[in-house]
C-alpha cells in the first residue's frame, strides 16, 4: 500500500482482491470468514477512494464458486476476474437505478454499445468517478474516487 501512489485504480482493486482472497483461504473455522475478509478489501478500497466492491445475494453462489476454483486452479486470477466482473454488474445496476430515481434522460449514443463501455462512458458522466489516462490505444481507464450522486 506504500507504493499505491503509482498504481492505477485496477491495481488497487487487485490488492483489495487479494487481500480479501487471502484472509478468506486462511481462516481456520468452518464458517469461513466472508464478513471480515470483504470488510478488509472494502477498508483497502476506502483507503484508496475507490467505489467499494459488494457481493450481492444474487452473487453469492458465483462468488464461493470463484473461491474454490482459485484455490483448485491455485490462480489468482479467477477471483480477480470475478470480482471486476462484478464490480461492473454492480456500477451498471447502481447507474441504472439512479438514473431510474431521476428521471434523467441520458444521451442516445450510435450504434449498438456494449455494456462495458456504456459503464465507462456513464462514469465518465458523473464528475470525473472515471477518467481516460493515455491514448485510446495503449491507455487505460482509472478510478478517480468521484462520488455516483
Amino acid at each position: 500500500m506504500k507504493n499505491a501512489g503509482r498504481k492505477t485504480a485496477i491495481d488497487k482493486y487487485i490488492l483489495s482482491f487479494d487481500a480479501h482472497y487471502d484472509l478468506v483461504t486462511i481462516h481456520p473455522w468452518a464458517d469461513g470468514n466472508g464478513r471480515m475478509a470483504r470488510l478488509l478489501m472494502n477498508m483497502i478500497q476506502f483507503e484508496f477512494g475507490l467505489v467499494p466492491a459488494k457481493i450481492r445475494t444474487e452473487s453469492k453462489s458465483r462468488y464461493i464458486e470463484a473461491l474454490v476454483r482459485t484455490r483448485e486452479q491455485d490462480d489468482k486470477s479467477v477471483f480477480r476476474d470475478f470480482m471486476l466482473e462484478v464490480m461492473i454488474e454492480n456500477l451498471k445496476a447502481d447507474i441504472e437505478a439512479y438514473v431510474e430515481s431521476t428521471g434523467e434522460v441520458l444521451p442516445a449514443v450510435k450504434g449498438k454499445e456494449k455494456s462495458r463501455e456504456k459503464i465507462v462512458r456513464l462514469l465518465g458522466e458523473k464528475d470525473g468517478v472515471i477518467i481516460r489516462v493515455g491514448p485510446d490505444k495503449g491507455g487505460h481507464w482509472e478510478v478517480t474516487g468521484g462520488c455516483l450522486l
